[in-house]
């Protein structure tokens, strides 16, 4: 059976994102504050936030921003907990780093700072 080259690309597109669907990403355990809760889009009833967490660790990880108490060093973005979770909630469990997840997922965009960006896997509040 001899396939025509649309049958073939069509064949690679499916094959290349039925193996993105399926990768796996390392998860990084962590620790940390909520220090902020920025929307990740406009419409209303969308619950997809950005939590803006201050790690306890790892402190390999994660970027700087100024807040009205100073600079503030450990800070990534996370996405999609599996709970609700406030600003001064210290949590803990793990994720996985996405920094394309904004832009793939959300329609506003912040320009005061340019973080790390990950996925929550694990979720606990303490």
């Amino acid at each position: 059976m001899k396939l025509s080259v649309f049958s073939k690309t069509l064949l690679a597109i499916t094959a290349t994102m039925a193996m993105t669907a399926c990768q796996k990403h390392p998860e990084i355990d962590f620790a940390g504050k909520v220090i902020d809760i920025r929307q990740c889009t406009s419409a209303l009833l969308d619950n997809n936030m950005g939590y803006v967490i201050q790690l306890d660790y790892p402190d390999s990880i994660g970027g700087t921003i100024e807040t009205e108490a100073g600079t503030a060093t450990g800070i990534i973005v996370l996405y999609e907990p599996n709970r609700l979770i406030y600003v001064d909630d210290h949590i803990h469990g793990s994720f996985y780093l996405d920094d394309k997840y904004s832009r793939a997922n959300c329609s506003l965009h912040y320009t005061d700072f340019d973080l790390p960006e990950g996925v929550f896997t694990k979720l606990s509040v303490d």
